[in-house]
């Protein structure tokens, strides 16, 4: 019974993060400050998480959400970053496919800096990417 108690507390606490991260209204680097996909469409669940710095610095973020809406919240999320937030297609991929992928990048207000946008979809669930990293984006 003390061993299923103790589980059950720890799969409460490793839960209640993921329904906080739900609720964040900007993915943050530094100065850096993007929307949220909560911004622009709602509430998504969360159910994945990760922040990391590699050797060079550069660090990352992953947000793995569920929804039975993927083409809907990611054609709307995508016209946000390009229509209002000037990003750029840099990996191309058509989110009205079941699954896919692309890539949006934009300058960051760190000089010699880019932060790269990440996005993977498939059957229920879509996955976000971010890295700021060392760059310079050319516009055309």
């Amino acid at each position: 019974m003390l061993i299923l108690s103790a589980m059950l507390l720890f799969l409460v606490a490793c839960g209640a993060p993921l329904k906080k991260m739900a609720e964040i209204d900007t993915y943050s680097f530094g100065d850096d400050h993007i929307p949220s996909i909560r911004r622009i469409v709602g509430t998504r669940q969360v159910t994945g998480f990760e922040t990391k710095v590699d050797g060079n610095g550069d660090m990352s973020q992953m947000y793995q959400y569920r929804s039975s809406t993927i083409s809907d919240d990611l054609d709307q999320y995508g016209n946000y970053l390009v229509g209002q937030l000037n990003y750029v297609v840099t990996i191309g991929g058509d989110l009205q496919e079941e699954s896919g992928s692309i890539q949006f990048a934009t300058e960051s207000v760190d000089e010699g800096k880019i932060i790269l946008f990440d996005i993977e979809w498939s059957a229920g669930q879509y996955k976000f990417t971010l890295l700021k990293t060392i760059g310079t984006l050319t516009r055309y």
